[in-house]
Parts: C-alpha cells; structure tokens; sequence
C-alpha cells in the first residue's frame, strides 16, 4: 500500500462488502456528508480508513468514486491538487497533469484526467482526480471507468455527488492549520507511518525475515517470523546495497539437518516491484504492498513473492487480504522484513 497510507494502491482500493443505498439517502464518512445517487452502492470504507468507495456496475460499464477525508486547504490550490495527484493518480503520478478548473455547487474543483494501468500490469482504466474546496478545507475524489467513454458518462452522477458535499463545521477557534507533507500520519491501528511512495534508497540496508513486533502464526505466510509445525523456521535475511547488488542469507534446521543457503546478485526497484537477478540469472520478484517507519526509526516492509502462478494482486485483492494487526500492515500469504533502526540490531 504505497498510495496515500498503505502502499499500494490504498487510494483507489474497492473493498468486497457492498450494501445498496436507496435514492438520495445522504451518507457521512468522518463528518464529510454528500448524498448518494441512486443505483449507486456505498462500499465499506478501506483498510487505511482514509477514503471510501462509491460504485456503480451494470452489464456494461462500471464507475467507481473514491472519496477522501477532508482536511484543512492551504492558499495554494495547484499546490494542493499537486500533492493529492502524486498521492492517488497511481500509475501516473510522476506525470505532469493537464489541470482544468471550474465552479460547482458553490465548491471549486481542480481536476485532471488520464488513464493508468491497473494493478495486474496490463488492464488500462481510465480516471479523474480532483480536488473540492469550500472556504478553508478540501477534499478529493478520484473517479475510475473502463473507458473514456463511460467516465464521462459517469460525470453527472459525480458531479451531483460533489454538489450534494457538506464538510464539516470547524470551529472559529480551530482554525485551519496546513497539513504536514508526506508521510502520512499513521493510519488507526498501525504502531509507525505509511510512507507513500519509495524509491531504490529506500530500500538499502540489511532486512530480517518478522515485523520485530509481533510473532504471526503460520497462516501468514512462509518465512515471516513465524513458527511452523514441521520445521524450525529459517533465518532469512537481505542486505541491499545503493549499488544495486543484494546478499540474501539463510539458515535454520529440518529435522536433525541444519542448514545454510547464500544468494547474490543485482536488484532494481520499480512499478512497486523489487526484481533480483542472481549470479546465476535465477530472477525472483517481490510485490511491496507496504512499508511502514516505525517510532524508533525502524522500518516494515509488507510484501508478497510473486510469479507466472502467483500474479500481483489487484486492490479488490489487497482489501480482501490485508489489514492493520497488532500494529503492522499484515497480509495473508506475504511476508514482513524489518530493518532495525540504524545503530540497532
């Protein structure tokens, strides 16, 4: 959940559970309210709690809406939507928008369209993000279809979606106070930050296999820090260089056999995936779904081995599998590497 506070794809993530709204039934999700159209679904909101999700799905197109928690508006309003495309327009963050601006409902929206690439790697989906402004505060609405067509098809509902806002009251004596940059404040039941994006440097240093929090039972994952009724879990361990290279250590013991296994090689880090090439060209790859910095300046890295038989997981998959647990972003079938704060072991 790298995007906005989970790695990942937390921004645009639909969560399984669904329930139907009646027509005009208003909904409120951290004091933000707006009505809901009709037909439309009000989904449960995400894992990192700081959006929710509005879905429309006949036989022949599908729109969802995803629409943030509000927070204070700084004077800088192309600043601001700057922030928030670089936070949820996924695929396409690093790109530079073709802003527009108009007035709706008495709000001002800025907002850019494009077209990302979903999480399988290949699936192209179309999506408008904008930000809505009232006096001092802000939200954000990042709108997803199959095609060009069908996102503007779903214009209207979603622009009576913003029309219908009303944010919360802020007391005079609270007045707006700016928001800090990235990362972004721990999300509810996690011991340390989500960190937004990431990139190759910070992934260098030396990763242990376990969150160095919590021990997992054997459910979660292979080589995870936890311990398995058949054997003694090995030690894993990868120690990444800014170089590009990687060592990866293992030891542990099967029955009366212990056992040791090194690995080297070089790695690259990108589209949120950690690839190593080995000396032998035996090539491994890794979906980081979230990397979390702890208080102590300790870092949790949620991640999964991926393969032919073993695709990335898509957001409906990251919703349905993974959840704040005893303090870390834990996933079924992944695994969590910890790196000490430096200066620690």
């Amino acid at each position: 959940m790298l995007e906005r506070a989970g790695l990942v794809l937390g921004s645009l993530v639909v969560c399984a559970s669904a329930i139907a709204a009646p027509p005009a039934e208003r909904r409120e999700f951290h004091g933000l309210s707006f009505a809901l159209p009709a037909t439309w679904k009000y989904e449960s909101p995400a894992a990192d709690g700081d959006h929710v999700s509005l879905t429309y799905l006949d036989k022949t197109r599908f729109c969802i809406v995803s629409l943030y928690e509000s927070r204070s508006a700084g004077a800088d309003l192309d600043a601001e939507f700057l922030r928030e495309w670089k936070s949820v327009a996924g695929t396409i963050k690093d790109s530079a928008p073709k802003v527009s601006r108009r007035t709706l409902g008495g709000r001002s929206l800025v907002e850019a369209t494009g077209a990302i690439i979903a999480s399988d790697g290949a699936t192209p989906v179309f999506e408008r993000v904008a930000i809505v402004t009232t006096r001092d505060q802000l939200t954000t609405l990042v709108v997803l279809a199959s095609n060009a067509t069908t996102l503007q098809a779903c214009r209207a509902d979603s622009d009576a979606i913003v029309s219908s806002l009303a944010f919360p009251q802020r007391s005079a004596a609270q007045p707006a106070v700016p928001q800090p940059a990235a990362p972004t404040a721990p999300a509810n039941g996690l011991a340390g930050t989500m960190k937004d994006a990431i990139s190759l440097a910070d992934l260098v240093g030396a990763w242990g296999d376990g969150a160095g929090l919590v021990t997992y039972g054997s459910g979660t994952g292979s080589m995870n820090g936890s311990t398995t009724t058949s054997a003694s879990v090995a030690g894993t361990s990868y120690a990444f260089a800014a170089n590009g290279t990687y060592t990866y250590k293992e030891s542990g013991r099967y029955g009366n056999q212990s056992f040791h296994n090194t690995d080297s090689g070089k790695f690259v880090f990108t589209d949120g995936l950690i690839i190593l090439t080995s000396k032998e060209g035996v090539v491994r790859k890794f979906e980081v779904i979230a990397y979390m910095v702890l208080a102590n300046g300790g870092t949790v890295l949620t991640n999964r081995s991926i393969g032919e038989l073993n695709p990335r997981w898509t957001p409906a998959d990251v919703a349905k599998m993974c959840a704040p647990k005893n303090g870390v972003f834990a996933c079924e079938y992944s695994d969590l590497w910890n790196r000490p704060a430096p200066g620690k072991k």
